[in-house]
């Protein structure tokens, strides 16, 4: 096993969660007592590099089985990595094993970690999860993403569908946002980072097409907006969604020292946006950053405990 040291546990590996060759997750189960809760990790990499295999290294999966906490980690498909790829040779739903030659627009890529949040549901008494129990997501960057996004998008079980996985509730009892963005309707980043918008387009480095499959001009303009609303969860956040705690260990970089993608992409400005808007809710959320320190002060397993646990 990834941990012998750690508390009593099986380990579910590779579990297919879905007809992709990304679609996997493993799943650690504590086996010392019925499993208290649920964590569903999902790894960063910018949606077009990273595995589950990440959550292996630290104390995170460890620290929560010994809190009673079974854990799953989800590999997901990649976009698109390059703007030619994207719009020359794309389609919406594909493999997404290869961000050079086969991606995934990002909707769809969001729907596999929901989908793996409703096949655990599904399958979970088979591997030792009640598929009652309080849930939670995390993850980092585009990980942080996914696990947001899960939590602010409305339920997307449909009992009329043909796949039984998709009768169950996507829904979750708490999200963490960690080093991640406000959504990826990229056209408002300017709003919500109060940065120019010629500086973000020519930081995004053409990943706007990347994620959407859509030329830039259009990601920007009236043609990219409706898809954009899927992807903005600062838009999607309503007052029925979960806690919500948004952490960034990233310095507040003014606007005019900004010299790459990644100070953009991990600006602490973006987790104060998604903060504002959750309080604007009503909702149980806070925010730890080097901009704003509201509620919750701790990491993300230390979060989901705190919400999750009675």
């Amino acid at each position: 096993p990834a941990f012998p040291d750690a508390a009593p546990h099986v380990l579910h590996r590779a579990v297919p969660y879905g007809p992709h060759a990304r679609n996997l997750l493993d799943l650690w189960v504590p086996t010392a007592s019925e499993p208290r809760a649920l964590v569903v990790y999902f790894h960063g990499g910018g949606f077009v590099r990273g595995g589950r295999g990440d959550a292996r290294r630290g104390g995170l999966v460890p620290g929560l089985l010994a809190s009673g906490v079974a854990v799953a980690t989800v590999d997901y498909r990649y976009v698109w990595e390059d703007e030619e790829g994207a719009l020359s040779r794309g389609t919406p739903q594909d493999e997404g094993s290869d961000p050079t030659s086969d991606g995934a627009r990002l909707d769809y890529v969001l729907r596999d970690c929901a989908r793996a949040i409703q096949f655990l549901r599904y399958k979970g008494e088979d591997l030792g999860v009640d598929p009652t129990l309080p849930t939670g997501t995390m993850g980092g960057s585009a990980g942080g993403g996914c696990a947001t996004w899960i939590a602010t998008m409305d339920d997307l079980a449909d009992p009329r569908h043909p796949d039984p996985v998709i009768h169950e509730s996507s829904r979750v009892q708490a999200a963490v946002h960690s080093n991640s963005q406000p959504g990826y309707y990229v056209a408002r980043w300017p709003d919500y980072y109060g940065f120019d918008e010629d500086l973000v387009r020519s930081l995004m480095q053409h990943a706007d097409s990347g994620f959407t499959q859509l030329p830039e001009d259009e990601v920007w303009g009236p043609e990219g907006e409706a898809l954009g609303r899927v992807l903005d969860f600062v838009a999607l956040l309503s007052p029925d969604d979960p806690p919500l705690h948004t952490i960034c260990g990233n310095p507040d970089t003014p606007e005019d020292q900004i010299d790459s993608h990644s100070i953009l992409v991990h600006h602490p400005r973006g987790g104060v946006a998604l903060y504002e808007a959750c309080v604007a809710q009503g909702l149980d959320c806070s925010v730890d950053n080097a901009v704003l320190r509201e509620g919750f002060r701790g990491g993300p397993g230390a979060f989901l405990l705190d919400r999750l646990l009675p």
